[in-house]
């Protein structure tokens, strides 16, 4: 019966919502606003709740608009926009205060200039039907589509700079100390002498001069990065704290197998019991498992590891660091480094003990050859 209920608790919830997203196909058809906070240049009128233009944000969106067309950067634009104190969009709210507006930032200036809403148009996101609205517009269709086009050369530049860029080394592991947030490669400087670095989200978002370390060389850092990894991996400390970690597991493996060979004969005494001589088809399945157990068991103990052996898997590693793809490089620097802190004129880097000891069990497994060497 609950079952039943749910189902159609289910089934009216999908009705509204479906006729909530009819209603607003219907609305934008008959050029009717549907809601939502007002944007940069427009009022809502208290009574129709359509745009009105508002005449003194008008004159900066329209600045805003030209000043991209004439120099196609909105990192420029937005810290411009900021040091000469102009703001966003700012009501009266409901509880009588107004809403704060904040700096421009590089995702509002995107926005901002991406919407239609200035060409006297409303585009409908779920099927991306543009419908002409009743609103006045704000920017001419002339300057809004040539500002449209260089977003559009703006974004392929953009994609395939990034795709280039997927395989930068420390991509989700580095971070600014002052703002306590992650620092993300981005393409830096022009074609023909391009160079990656690490930029601190603050920096991107809010512009250069909120961040007291706003970016760093990419190059500079991973080798900086790669280089204290190899001094780690040649100190008896990091040795010695690889092997206590790898002699642990390996006595819980011994505990695991030693469990499983006590339960393995159990059984098999069980089924001699019952079936006195005669083998039957589980019993000798049960005696193939419990001597690769058997063995397992004797290889593993008979086989302690010991320091010399960790120094010398970590020493391959050091040898063939050069000779690995850059995917794999990525991927083993994410093993073995847990975050990489950059403030001004330092850097702390912080390792992972159990990314160093599954390096160590990877090379042991596969020899030298670990991964894939060009």
């Amino acid at each position: 019966m609950i079952n039943v209920l749910l189902s159609f608790a289910e089934f009216e919830l999908d009705q509204t919502c479906e006729r909530q997203r009819d209603k607003a196909y219907s609305m934008r058809q008959r050029r009717i606003r549907t809601g939502g906070r007002p944007i940069l240049g427009y009022d809502i009128h208290p009574v129709t709740k359509q745009y009105e233009v508002n005449n003194d944000e008008a004159k900066l969106v329209k600045e805003i608009f030209q000043r991209f067309a004439d120099n196609p950067k909105k990192g420029e634009l937005f810290r411009e926009l900021n040091a000469e104190g102009k703001t966003r969009k700012t009501w009266l709210m409901r509880d009588g205060t107004y809403h704060d507006p904040g700096p421009f930032t590089l995702s509002y200036i995107s926005r901002l200039l991406a919407n239609r809403t200035y060409i006297g148009e409303e585009e409908y996101h779920r099927t991306g039907e543009v419908f002409t609205g009743l609103h006045e517009p704000i920017v001419s269709k002339e300057l809004f589509e040539k500002v449209q086009s260089m977003l559009n050369q703006n974004r392929h530049i953009k994609q395939s700079r990034e795709r280039s860029e997927i395989q930068a080394l420390l991509k989700h592991i580095v971070f600014c100390e002052a703002c306590n947030e992650p620092m993300s490669p981005k393409y830096a400087g022009p074609r023909e002498r391009a160079y990656y670095e690490y930029v601190c989200r603050t920096a991107r978002s809010r512009g250069y001069r909120f961040c007291p370390n706003p970016s760093v060389p990419a190059k500079q850092l991973e080798a900086l990065v790669v280089e204290q990894i190899r001094v780690a991996l040649r100190t008896d400390e990091i040795y010695l704290t690889i092997l206590r970690q790898l002699n642990s597991e390996r006595d819980k493996m011994l505990e695991v197998l030693k469990h499983r060979k006590t339960q393995l004969e159990a059984q098999i005494r069980s089924l001699k019991a019952g079936e006195g001589d005669r083998k039957s088809g589980r019993e000798k399945q049960l005696e193939i498992e419990l001597n690769e157990v058997k063995a397992q068991f004797n290889r593993i103990e008979l086989a302690p590891i010991t320091k010399g052996e960790v120094a010398n898997e970590l020493q391959v590693f050091d040898r063939i660091w050069e000779n690995l793809f850059p995917r794999e490089q990525e991927r083993i620097a994410k093993l073995l480094v847990k975050s990489v802190t950059v403030s001004k004129g330092e850097v702390l880097i912080e390792l992972l003990d159990d990314g160093l000891a599954s390096l160590v069990r990877e090379i042991r497994k596969a020899g030298t050859e670990i991964i894939s060497v060009e």
